[in-house]
């Protein structure tokens, strides 16, 4: 019996599988992206004192059309998976398959559930504005709520979106 150890890095071209979720990816990255960045300037806007009445109910509506539509990206993104006849197309071995897939979920859905947090609260933000209309400070905080909610998605969405396969973790 050998003693030799095997490194898997030798059967996973480790920078074709980030290639291949790059491609998946890059679509739906500038989606996210879009929508991160129209959250964030409503939210600007609101601090500039240039929303009136009508343009806060559009940007309550937008910014939850952006939840929504961040909310349906970010499961498509969780679907990412490499399958055994692509790997078969590079010379790598289908029976890893699996395990980039599993080290991929492991590390992209603690990520997710954190992104979908601050994407439920922002939600419930515009849910309350919608049902009660709030007051002008009530309003205020909503938006700077809104703000740092989206800041903090932005920071996790780089993460999400620059996934790297380690061969080594597995």
């Amino acid at each position: 019996m050998s003693n030799k150890i095997i490194h898997l890095a030798t059967y996973i071209n480790s920078d074709w599988v980030e290639q291949e979720f790059k491609r998946f990816v890059s679509s739906m990255s500038i989606e996210l992206k879009l929508s991160l960045n129209s959250t964030l300037s409503w939210a600007h806007l609101w601090r500039q004192g240039r929303l009136d009445d009508n343009a806060t109910v559009r940007a309550f509506k937008e910014i939850e059309q952006n939840v929504v539509c961040q909310n349906l990206l970010i499961d498509e993104l969780l679907e990412w998976r490499l399958t055994a006849d692509k790997l078969e197309e590079v010379g790598c071995k289908p029976i890893l398959v699996d395990a980039v897939n599993q080290q991929f979920k492991r590390e992209q859905s603690s990520l997710a559930r954190e992104f979908k947090f601050y994407l439920d609260r922002t939600l419930n933000l515009t849910l309350l504005w919608h049902q009660s209309q709030f007051s002008q400070s009530t309003t205020a905080a909503a938006f700077e709520a809104i703000e740092q909610n989206a800041k903090r998605q932005s920071r996790i969405l780089d993460k999400l979106l620059n996934w790297r396969f380690n061969p080594h973790s597995l």
